[in-house]
């Protein structure tokens, strides 16, 4: 017992020693740790080290989320979160590439891929890989439910019962200066914009419009610096795989060539595209293998025979 005590008086000692040391002023003597033991006493108001606690204190505010209103102790911690709202999931799963958000989620996920089921569900017996799961699970059974006391809708989060609170909310200071509508929040607002101006999918950080989900998610990697696609011949890293598999074709030197006027392309989409500059003038049917064209589609096709039958000569 004696033993115990003695260990957590050292372990206290070692916390003071390196607590005084933070705070030294230039012309202070090291001390030991029984000395600062000793010596222990508040911090004055005024003092050098008070002041700088309350700076760091300021400099370290909590980051709150517009969305579902969590809070965050770093603005780090935030963008990770955030990503969440965003759609993008740059954390890809190796074994069967399902993306995720943040990391933690993966790693909870790749515990599927394993056999491993350690939490065992009293009630039913179900296993699961991971503590998150299995607790979201026990809701379940235990019936507890946060309930909105103004239309009784049930939500198994308390998160998910605030962002609902707005529906209710009569304060709406976000006003559409097209339309009129009010709207609580500005988030809200710039996504029903996007109603009047043909923009579907609406940058929540930036509130850049984009007519397709695919280019929102890719814009959203530039305002988090997520490159997780690197490539193994250059280094260089990309936000989303496919300009990273455009970046590719640069190395590998594969090229879509056009048999009318022989110019080259990367994607093949864009030699498609080109082909119909060549058709313009008069709806023109191409062969693919000779430069040869043909105003009716059936001509083309007995034309293609012939390439047909050259192959088996």
């Amino acid at each position: 017992m004696s033993e115990t005590r003695a260990r957590s008086s050292r372990h206290r000692s070692k916390e003071v020693q390196i607590a005084k040391l933070d705070c030294m002023e230039d012309n202070d003597q090291i001390m030991t740790a029984s000395e600062v033991w000793i010596k222990e006493e508040p911090m004055s108001e005024g003092s050098s080290c008070s002041k700088e606690m309350k700076e760091r204190g300021s400099r370290e505010k909590a980051v709150s989320c517009e969305v579902c209103e969590k809070t965050f102790a770093t603005e780090e911690k935030f963008q990770e979160h955030y990503l969440i709202h965003s759609g993008v999931k740059p954390f890809v799963c190796d074994v069967c590439l399902k993306g995720f958000a943040n990391k933690s989620n993966l790693q909870r996920h790749r515990l599927i891929h394993s056999a491993e089921k350690p939490f065992t569900c009293d009630v039913c017996n179900k296993g699961f890989a991971d503590k998150y799961t299995f607790q979201m699970h026990k809701m379940i059974h235990s019936g507890e439910k946060h309930v909105c006391d103004i239309c009784h809708r049930e939500f198994t989060q308390k998160s998910n019962l605030k962002r609902h609170y707005t529906n209710h909310s009569e304060y709406r200071p976000h006003g559409c200066g097209i339309c009129g509508k009010r709207f609580t929040d500005k988030y809200t607002l710039e996504t029903h914009l996007a109603i009047h101006t043909g923009e579907k999918f609406m940058c929540d950080v930036c509130f850049q419009g984009f007519t397709q989900k695919s280019n929102l998610k890719r814009h959203y990697m530039l305002h988090f610096a997520v490159k997780p696609f690197s490539c193994d011949i250059c280094g260089k890293s990309y936000a989303d795989n496919y300009t990273f598999q455009i970046h590719r074709l640069i190395h590998t030197g594969e090229k879509h060539i056009c048999d009318i006027c022989q110019r080259g392309f990367t994607q093949k989409s864009n030699l498609k595209r080109h082909y119909a500059t060549h058709m313009k003038e008069k709806k023109y049917h191409y062969c693919l293998k000779c430069p040869k064209k043909f105003l009716k589609e059936d001509k083309l096709e007995k034309h293609e025979l012939s390439h047909i039958k050259e192959g088996f000569e």
